[in-house]
């Protein structure tokens, strides 16, 4: 135990400040060097001397880099279009990623052979190194809880240095269904012998749909084929048909979708029957004999104030 260590950074002698036992057999030391070492690749030996003056062969060499750089901010971390079921594929709404079914991120402006982490909240998510030759990272999520979040990304280089937090992509994740909406044929529409027995002339007709939820959208079938689609505003909605249906029975029908893109079941099925044809004219009015009291029983002269 009263032999000395020597260590040589670069073939070049080093004091030490600390010489510490690494186990109870003081076959193993920490040292320290005196000097403090600058960014750099280093190659270390060691060599025991002993009371006597004896030295020992050199031991083998252990090679290291101290880099104390930080890493580059990342990019902000972007959600994949393909994931983003909302209105637009930028609009960071989704109804993925809360199960099995996954959702993918891209982190870009960092360096080869560094790692990276992503992170919801606080929490990290994902972690992957970046590849050879590449500039940016995948991360595939899922098992999430549906919400708002705060998605940002952190790099670290192989000493351990992390860069500063990445900007912030604000995504939400929404599951949730709207509730299924109603449909009727709205009653200054339906032009039948009621205002309420779904026939009617107009081949645009109005439709009064109720149930809805604002800022979500509503699409409309024609036995079971799209045939227009709106933004709803209100509660309950007049729409007029933009395009012209044919004469006959249809079943009409509408579901809701909302912006991370969850849509209702379907509405009951409204039938009506739309007939645009005009009736043939009838005949010209006659003045029936009986009631023709003059000359003769075509002249349609008469005495009655009350004729047929």
């Amino acid at each position: 135990t009263d032999d000395r260590i020597q260590i040589f950074l670069d073939g070049t002698y080093t004091t030490i400040t600390d010489s510490t036992p690494n186990s109870s057999s003081l076959n193993y030391f920490d040292v320290t060097p005196s000097a403090t070492l600058s960014d750099d690749d280093y190659s270390v030996i060691v060599k025991i001397v002993d009371d006597a003056g004896n030295t020992s062969d050199v031991s083998g060499s252990l090679s290291f880099t101290i880099d104390t750089d930080a890493p580059s901010k990342p990019g902000t971390p972007d959600l994949g279009s393909v994931y983003d079921t909302g209105n637009s594929v930028t609009d960071n709404l989704t109804n993925l990623g809360t199960g099995s079914d996954n959702l993918e991120f891209t982190v870009g402006s960092v360096t080869a052979g560094d790692s990276a982490r992503l992170k919801f909240g606080s929490t990290i998510v994902g972690r992957d190194k970046v590849g050879s030759g590449n500039s940016s990272v995948n991360f595939t999520i899922n098992n999430q809880t549906q919400g708002d979040y705060n998605v940002t990304a952190i790099a670290y280089d192989p000493a351990g240095n992390n860069s500063t937090t990445s900007e912030i992509l604000s995504i939400t994740i929404d599951t949730d269904s709207p509730g299924k909406p109603t449909i009727d044929l709205k009653a200054s529409s339906d032009l039948g012998q009621s205002n309420n027995d779904d026939n009617t002339s107009d081949q645009t007709p109005t439709l009064t749909f109720g149930n809805l939820t604002v800022a979500d959208s509503i699409i409309i079938y024609n036995s079971g084929v799209r045939i227009q689609a709106e933004e709803v505003d209100a509660a309950t909605m007049n729409i007029d048909l933009t395009t012209a249906l044919a004469d006959g029975s249809l079943t009409l029908s509408v579901k809701a979708v909302d912006p991370a893109g969850n849509a209702s079941t379907v509405s009951n099925n409204l039938i009506i029957t739309i007939d645009s044809s005009a009736p043939a004219a009838p005949n010209q009015p006659d003045l029936k004999d009986e009631s023709d009291t003059g000359f003769s029983v075509t002249d349609n002269n008469t005495s009655s104030t009350t004729p047929t």
